[in-house]
This record gives structure tokens, sequence and C-alpha cells, in this order.
């Protein structure tokens, strides 16, 4: 019986120690900012599960949305625009909260792509932002069906400000 609760509380004691390794280890990586990712955004544009986009902004202030639909009818009344906009935390490109991209209402057809762009978007808010963290809301704004219903949609918009 002795030496089965020796066999025992070696085996507790090794993994143990390896157990304690490895947290502190994983410890040491996040006080370095490993799991951070160090600035470096995760593009992503997602609106609704019938829509997807893809994004590009630039230091210059353009904005430009590459967006493709496909609901199974035409969306009437399109428009499209950014709200709380914000380059590594602080707030850019919106005056009185929005931005329209798309401000003339047109129809979207499904199953077609669009670019929606902007050339001064954000104005000079991201000189000297190159490659920082951009992250908006993205809201799109359609009428859908007969009789028409309105949809006010919003999304997220994550990329990188490029030169």
């Amino acid at each position: 019986m002795n030496k089965r609760g020796q066999a025992a509380m070696e085996f507790l004691m090794t993994y143990g120690w390896a157990l304690l390794i490895v947290l502190v280890a994983i410890a040491v990586l996040a006080a370095m900012g490993v799991f951070s990712g160090g600035g470096v955004a995760v593009a992503a544009c997602i609106l609704n599960p019938s829509a997807s986009c893809e994004a590009v902004v630039r230091s210059n202030g353009y904005v430009g949305i590459q967006m493709t639909q496909g609901s199974g009818s035409n969306w009437d009344s399109f428009t499209l625009g950014l709200s709380q906009a914000r380059v590594s935390g602080r707030s850019v490109c919106t005056s009185g909260g929005y931005t329209s991209i798309q401000t003339t209402a047109i129809t979207f057809p499904d199953g077609s792509s669009m670019l929606f762009e902007r050339a001064a978007a954000c104005g000079t808010d991201l000189t000297n932002e190159q490659g920082k963290r951009f992250q908006a809301n993205i809201i799109a704004t359609y009428s859908q069906g007969s009789p028409p219903i309105t949809h006010n949609r919003v999304g997220t918009l994550r990329t990188s400000v490029e030169a």
C-alpha cells in the first residue's frame, strides 16, 4: 500500500510541475502582448448573412466597400454609411456620429456586386495612421418586398489603414 501511494504522489508531482511550467509560459507570453494582435487588424466586413463585403480605408480619407448582395430579391432605396469609426481607439471619420458612403438611394440588384466609395469620407483624420487598426459600424438601409419593408442593418467593419 505504501509503494502505491508513493507512485501516485510521484505521478501527481511530475504532472503538476509540467502543468505549472505551461501556465507560467502562457502568462509570460500574455504579458509580452503575444495574444493581443499587436495592432494588426483581422480584416472583417460583416453586415448580414445575405451580404458579404470587403473594405479599403486609406490614409488620405478614402473609404471603399465592395459589397455582394444575395438575399433573393432586390434592395431598393439602398444607402450605406459608417458610424462610431475608430483608429486605435480614437474617434475618426464621423461628423455628428455618421459618415455617409452611398448618399443617393439606389437599387442594389440581387446577386450583384457593387463598389461603394467616397474619396474623402474621413477627411484628414487618417493622415499618419497607416497600418493602424480601423473599426466602425457599417449601416445599410434599404427596402425589400411588396409592400416594401424598410430594413436598417448594422454590421462590423474592421481593417487596417492603408497608405
